[in-house]
Protein backbone atom coordinates (compact mmCIF):
# COMPACT_ATOMS: atom_id res chain seq x y z
CA UNK A 1 0.00 0.00 0.00
CA UNK A 2 1.34 3.62 -1.04
CA UNK A 3 1.56 6.21 1.58
CA UNK A 4 -1.34 8.13 0.01
CA UNK A 5 -3.37 4.97 0.39
CA UNK A 6 -2.17 4.38 4.23
CA UNK A 7 -3.14 8.06 5.05
CA UNK A 8 -6.41 7.93 3.44
CA UNK A 9 -7.05 4.27 5.11
CA UNK A 10 -6.95 5.70 8.57
CA UNK A 11 -9.85 9.06 7.75
CA UNK A 12 -12.55 8.77 9.50
CA UNK A 13 -15.75 8.15 7.38
CA UNK A 14 -19.20 8.29 9.01
CA UNK A 15 -21.49 5.20 8.38
CA UNK A 16 -24.36 7.27 7.83
CA UNK A 17 -22.94 7.82 4.64
CA UNK A 18 -23.30 4.31 3.95
CA UNK A 19 -26.67 4.55 5.05
CA UNK A 20 -27.63 7.20 1.80
CA UNK A 21 -25.70 5.13 -0.51
CA UNK A 22 -28.37 2.50 0.47
CA UNK A 23 -31.25 5.08 -0.45
CA UNK A 24 -32.05 5.20 2.84
CA UNK A 25 -32.73 8.77 4.94
CA UNK A 26 -31.29 8.99 8.39
CA UNK A 27 -32.72 11.26 11.20
CA UNK A 28 -28.75 11.67 11.39
CA UNK A 29 -28.53 9.76 14.67
CA UNK A 30 -27.15 5.75 13.80
CA UNK A 31 -30.07 2.95 14.74
CA UNK A 32 -29.63 -1.01 14.78
CA UNK A 33 -32.77 -1.30 12.35
CA UNK A 34 -30.90 1.10 10.03
CA UNK A 35 -27.67 -0.69 9.93
CA UNK A 36 -29.53 -3.91 9.09
CA UNK A 37 -31.32 -2.81 6.28
CA UNK A 38 -28.45 -1.05 4.35
CA UNK A 39 -26.17 -3.94 5.20
CA UNK A 40 -29.32 -5.94 3.04
CA UNK A 41 -29.50 -3.51 0.47
CA UNK A 42 -25.66 -2.80 -0.28
CA UNK A 43 -24.99 -6.44 -0.56
CA UNK A 44 -28.55 -7.23 -3.28
CA UNK A 45 -26.45 -4.30 -5.08
CA UNK A 46 -23.40 -6.62 -5.52
CA UNK A 47 -25.63 -9.19 -6.59
CA UNK A 48 -28.05 -7.43 -8.70
CA UNK A 49 -25.16 -5.64 -11.05
CA UNK A 50 -23.01 -8.48 -10.58
CA UNK A 51 -20.09 -6.51 -9.67
CA UNK A 52 -16.93 -6.86 -7.18
CA UNK A 53 -16.76 -3.40 -5.34
CA UNK A 54 -19.46 -0.46 -5.15
CA UNK A 55 -17.96 3.51 -5.04
CA UNK A 56 -18.41 4.94 -1.23
CA UNK A 57 -17.37 8.30 -1.14
CA UNK A 58 -14.51 7.99 -3.76
CA UNK A 59 -14.01 5.11 -2.64
CA UNK A 60 -13.91 1.34 -3.97
CA UNK A 61 -15.51 -1.00 -1.24
CA UNK A 62 -15.70 -4.77 -1.80
CA UNK A 63 -18.63 -7.30 -0.33
CA UNK A 64 -15.78 -7.94 2.35
CA UNK A 65 -15.25 -4.73 2.66
CA UNK A 66 -19.09 -3.92 3.53
CA UNK A 67 -19.59 -7.75 5.67
CA UNK A 68 -16.81 -6.49 8.05
CA UNK A 69 -18.17 -3.21 8.38
CA UNK A 70 -21.28 -4.09 9.27
CA UNK A 71 -19.81 -6.86 11.74
CA UNK A 72 -18.29 -3.57 13.95
CA UNK A 73 -21.53 -2.46 14.18
CA UNK A 74 -22.57 -5.45 16.06
CA UNK A 75 -21.41 -3.40 19.16
CA UNK A 76 -23.77 -1.29 20.55
CA UNK A 77 -20.83 0.86 21.91
CA UNK A 78 -19.18 1.51 18.22
CA UNK A 79 -22.38 3.01 17.70
CA UNK A 80 -22.88 5.48 20.33
CA UNK A 81 -18.89 6.68 19.20
CA UNK A 82 -20.34 7.12 15.97
CA UNK A 83 -23.35 9.21 17.03
CA UNK A 84 -21.30 11.72 19.68
CA UNK A 85 -19.38 12.42 16.46
CA UNK A 86 -22.46 12.81 14.31
CA UNK A 87 -23.30 15.72 16.72
CA UNK A 88 -19.88 17.07 16.64
CA UNK A 89 -19.42 19.09 13.70
CA UNK A 90 -16.09 20.01 13.93
CA UNK A 91 -14.61 16.97 15.04
CA UNK A 92 -16.18 15.16 12.50
CA UNK A 93 -14.80 17.71 9.93
CA UNK A 94 -11.18 17.46 11.84
CA UNK A 95 -11.92 13.46 11.39
CA UNK A 96 -13.35 13.26 8.18
CA UNK A 97 -11.61 15.77 5.90
CA UNK A 98 -8.43 17.26 8.03
CA UNK A 99 -9.66 20.44 8.10
CA UNK A 100 -10.00 22.53 10.94
CA UNK A 101 -10.03 26.46 11.70
CA UNK A 102 -7.92 27.95 14.46
CA UNK A 103 -11.32 28.78 16.38
CA UNK A 104 -12.95 25.89 16.00
CA UNK A 105 -14.11 24.09 19.23
CA UNK A 106 -14.88 20.33 20.03
CA UNK A 107 -18.14 19.95 21.96
CA UNK A 108 -17.47 19.17 25.58
CA UNK A 109 -19.01 15.10 26.04
CA UNK A 110 -18.00 13.10 28.58
CA UNK A 111 -17.23 10.30 26.15
CA UNK A 112 -14.34 12.10 25.23
CA UNK A 113 -12.76 10.90 28.41
CA UNK A 114 -13.61 7.12 28.04
CA UNK A 115 -10.45 5.04 27.35
CA UNK A 116 -12.63 2.99 24.69
CA UNK A 117 -13.77 5.85 22.72
CA UNK A 118 -9.99 7.13 22.29
CA UNK A 119 -8.94 3.87 21.27
CA UNK A 120 -11.00 4.36 18.70
CA UNK A 121 -10.96 7.64 17.31
CA UNK A 122 -7.52 7.42 18.02
CA UNK A 123 -5.94 6.52 14.88
CA UNK A 124 -8.20 9.07 12.85
CA UNK A 125 -7.40 11.78 14.84
CA UNK A 126 -3.57 11.25 15.36
CA UNK A 127 -3.85 11.06 11.39
CA UNK A 128 -5.51 14.11 11.06
CA UNK A 129 -2.92 15.92 13.72
CA UNK A 130 0.03 14.82 11.95
CA UNK A 131 -0.92 15.87 8.65
CA UNK A 132 -2.02 19.29 9.12
CA UNK A 133 1.39 19.74 10.73
CA UNK A 134 3.44 18.60 8.20
CA UNK A 135 1.53 21.05 5.77
CA UNK A 136 1.77 23.81 7.83
CA UNK A 137 5.51 23.22 7.95
CA UNK A 138 4.92 23.85 4.13
CA UNK A 139 2.96 27.12 4.79
CA UNK A 140 3.62 27.77 8.55
CA UNK A 141 1.23 29.68 10.67
CA UNK A 142 1.75 30.40 14.28
CA UNK A 143 -1.97 31.17 14.93
CA UNK A 144 -2.77 27.69 13.03
CA UNK A 145 -0.03 25.58 14.67
CA UNK A 146 -1.19 26.74 18.44
CA UNK A 147 -4.38 26.48 17.86
CA UNK A 148 -4.08 22.94 16.62
CA UNK A 149 -1.21 21.79 18.85
CA UNK A 150 -3.66 23.19 21.70
CA UNK A 151 -6.79 20.64 20.80
CA UNK A 152 -8.15 18.13 23.17
CA UNK A 153 -5.98 14.93 22.19
CA UNK A 154 -8.57 12.10 21.63
CA UNK A 155 -6.16 9.54 21.09
CA UNK A 156 -4.27 6.53 23.09
CA UNK A 157 -1.28 6.08 23.60
CA UNK A 158 -0.81 3.81 20.42
CA UNK A 159 -2.12 6.30 18.44
CA UNK A 160 -0.25 9.56 20.00
CA UNK A 161 3.33 7.33 19.69
CA UNK A 162 2.03 6.71 15.92
CA UNK A 163 1.54 10.44 15.23
CA UNK A 164 4.32 11.74 16.96
CA UNK A 165 6.62 8.98 14.69
CA UNK A 166 4.79 10.11 11.87
CA UNK A 167 5.82 14.28 12.85
CA UNK A 168 9.06 13.06 13.50
CA UNK A 169 9.85 11.33 10.35
CA UNK A 170 8.98 14.60 8.61
CA UNK A 171 10.74 17.10 10.84
CA UNK A 172 14.20 14.96 10.12
CA UNK A 173 13.65 15.22 5.92
CA UNK A 174 13.58 18.81 6.95
CA UNK A 175 16.32 18.58 9.08
CA UNK A 176 18.90 16.87 5.73
CA UNK A 177 17.15 19.89 3.90
CA UNK A 178 18.34 22.12 5.99
CA UNK A 179 22.10 20.45 6.16
CA UNK A 180 22.25 20.67 2.36
CA UNK A 181 21.19 23.97 1.97
CA UNK A 182 24.22 25.11 4.08
CA UNK A 183 26.51 24.34 1.24
CA UNK A 184 24.02 25.95 -1.60
CA UNK A 185 22.80 28.94 -0.31
CA UNK A 186 21.41 30.21 -3.96
CA UNK A 187 19.80 27.45 -4.89
CA UNK A 188 17.62 26.92 -1.50
CA UNK A 189 16.84 30.51 -1.36
CA UNK A 190 18.32 31.19 2.00
CA UNK A 191 18.08 34.95 2.44
CA UNK A 192 16.04 37.10 4.95
CA UNK A 193 12.49 37.09 2.56
CA UNK A 194 13.93 34.25 0.66
CA UNK A 195 11.96 31.01 -0.01
CA UNK A 196 14.55 29.33 1.72
CA UNK A 197 13.41 31.23 5.39
CA UNK A 198 9.84 30.39 4.67
CA UNK A 199 10.81 26.69 5.26
CA UNK A 200 13.65 26.51 7.61
CA UNK A 201 14.00 30.15 9.64
CA UNK A 202 10.68 31.82 9.43
CA UNK A 203 9.61 32.51 12.58
CA UNK A 204 5.89 30.92 12.78
CA UNK A 205 8.37 27.74 11.63
CA UNK A 206 10.42 28.14 15.22
CA UNK A 207 6.96 28.49 16.71
CA UNK A 208 5.76 25.17 15.20
CA UNK A 209 9.09 23.31 16.73
CA UNK A 210 8.45 24.83 20.08
CA UNK A 211 4.81 24.32 20.20
CA UNK A 212 5.84 20.35 20.13
CA UNK A 213 5.66 18.28 23.60
CA UNK A 214 9.24 18.25 25.68
CA UNK A 215 10.01 14.50 23.62
CA UNK A 216 10.99 16.89 20.66
CA UNK A 217 14.10 18.92 22.14
CA UNK A 218 16.70 16.67 20.91
CA UNK A 219 15.60 17.55 17.67
CA UNK A 220 14.99 20.97 18.73
CA UNK A 221 18.57 21.28 19.62
CA UNK A 222 19.71 19.61 16.63
CA UNK A 223 17.53 21.94 14.28
CA UNK A 224 18.87 24.48 16.03
CA UNK A 225 22.48 23.87 15.42
CA UNK A 226 21.88 22.97 12.17
CA UNK A 227 21.08 26.86 12.13
CA UNK A 228 23.96 27.92 13.67
CA UNK A 229 26.26 26.32 11.10
CA UNK A 230 23.78 27.92 8.37
CA UNK A 231 23.98 31.28 9.82
CA UNK A 232 27.53 30.66 9.92
CA UNK A 233 27.89 30.11 6.19
CA UNK A 234 25.98 33.33 5.44
CA UNK A 235 28.34 34.93 7.44
CA UNK A 236 31.56 33.56 5.45
CA UNK A 237 29.45 34.39 1.86
CA UNK A 238 28.77 38.17 3.03
CA UNK A 239 25.39 37.46 4.25
CA UNK A 240 25.86 39.14 7.16
CA UNK A 241 22.19 40.73 7.47
CA UNK A 242 20.67 36.81 7.02
CA UNK A 243 23.28 35.72 9.42
CA UNK A 244 21.70 38.12 12.27
CA UNK A 245 18.24 37.06 11.11
CA UNK A 246 18.92 33.72 11.66
CA UNK A 247 20.83 33.99 14.86
CA UNK A 248 17.90 36.17 16.24
CA UNK A 249 15.13 33.19 15.41
CA UNK A 250 17.02 30.54 16.75
CA UNK A 251 17.71 32.21 19.91
CA UNK A 252 13.55 32.18 20.60
CA UNK A 253 14.21 28.25 19.97
CA UNK A 254 13.32 25.75 23.22
CA UNK A 255 16.42 23.12 22.84
CA UNK A 256 18.78 21.68 25.14
CA UNK A 257 21.92 22.71 26.79
CA UNK A 258 24.54 21.31 24.08
CA UNK A 259 22.19 23.64 21.92
CA UNK A 260 22.66 26.76 24.05
CA UNK A 261 26.10 26.10 24.76
CA UNK A 262 27.14 26.65 21.03
CA UNK A 263 24.84 29.21 20.00
CA UNK A 264 25.87 31.62 23.30
CA UNK A 265 29.37 31.24 21.80
CA UNK A 266 28.50 31.59 18.47
CA UNK A 267 27.04 34.88 19.00
CA UNK A 268 29.90 35.92 21.46
CA UNK A 269 32.33 35.10 18.34
CA UNK A 270 30.13 37.27 15.90
CA UNK A 271 30.28 39.83 18.40
CA UNK A 272 34.18 39.99 18.38
CA UNK A 273 34.18 40.06 14.85
CA UNK A 274 31.79 42.97 14.62
CA UNK A 275 33.89 44.99 16.86
CA UNK A 276 36.90 43.87 14.62
CA UNK A 277 35.35 44.87 11.58
CA UNK A 278 34.12 48.27 13.13
CA UNK A 279 38.23 48.87 13.99
CA UNK A 280 39.80 48.35 10.88
CA UNK A 281 37.03 50.28 9.17
CA UNK A 282 37.93 53.05 11.58
CA UNK A 283 41.55 52.55 10.81
CA UNK A 284 40.51 51.90 6.79
CA UNK A 285 41.55 48.73 6.38
CA UNK A 286 39.32 46.06 5.02
CA UNK A 287 36.58 44.91 7.85
CA UNK A 288 36.85 41.52 6.29
CA UNK A 289 39.72 40.02 7.95
CA UNK A 290 39.85 36.95 10.17
CA UNK A 291 35.49 36.13 8.96
CA UNK A 292 36.29 33.07 8.17
CA UNK A 293 37.27 31.68 11.44
CA UNK A 294 33.67 31.29 12.19
CA UNK A 295 33.31 28.00 10.25
CA UNK A 296 35.88 26.76 12.00
CA UNK A 297 34.71 27.50 15.58
CA UNK A 298 31.57 26.45 15.27
CA UNK A 299 32.58 23.00 13.86
CA UNK A 300 35.35 22.84 17.03
CA UNK A 301 31.80 23.57 19.81
CA UNK A 302 29.92 21.35 17.92
CA UNK A 303 32.85 18.48 18.62
CA UNK A 304 33.41 19.61 21.49
CA UNK A 305 30.02 18.71 22.65
CA UNK A 306 29.88 15.67 21.41
CA UNK A 307 32.49 14.04 23.13
CA UNK A 308 30.98 16.02 25.97
CA UNK A 309 28.19 13.84 25.48
CA UNK A 310 30.32 10.48 24.60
Amino acid sequence: MSQTAAKQAVRYQSPLSILSKANLNPSGILSKADLNLARKVLLAEFDLKQQTTINWEGREISRDDVLKMFDSFDSSNLIEFHNVIQQDPELKKFLEKHQFNPDDEFVEHPLYQNEAFKAFVGPYFGAALSANYVALLNNPDFVKGKALLAMPRLWDSASEQQCWSEIGTALEKRLEELKSAKSNLTSYGISVGGRGEKRFFHPDVVSLLNFLPDSFEEFRSNYGLALIELAAQCYNSGQAETCEYIVNRVENLNGGYRFKFVLNNFIGELNKLDLQAARSSSSGSSGRSGTWVIISIVIALLRLMTLCNN
